[in-house]
């Protein structure tokens, strides 16, 4: 007999029940700040708002909460407890070109 799938809200509920809840956090409602770079932002708009989400994270009560959390995470293009990532990948949008 085949297993039946999780429903949308069952597998969320099973993501989000190893993800640490962070009440205190200095981040809550900036992630445009910590996420990785948009499609064609400039790179060093990108490390500038990479920057000030690091210097967010180094005042942050739940700094060593969200380190521990981070550190079973694979790695990420996005600001996770203060470590600016050293590389950043861009998504180019598809060209397709029409057919004559």
């Amino acid at each position: 007999m085949k297993e039946r799938e999780p429903d949308l809200i069952t597998l969320l509920g099973k993501i989000l029940a190893d993800t640490p809840r962070l009440e205190n956090a200095v981040c809550l409602g900036r992630s445009d700040l910590f996420d990785p770079a948009r499609d064609y932002e400039p790179m060093p708009a990108v490390s500038h708002r990479h920057q000030l989400a690091a210097a967010l994270c180094a005042g942050c009560p739940a700094l060593v909460q969200c380190g521990t959390w981070a550190a079973t995470e694979r790695p990420s293009a996005s600001v996770i407890a203060g470590r600016v990532p050293t590389s950043q990948r861009r998504r180019r949008p598809s060209v397709h070109k029409e057919a004559s």
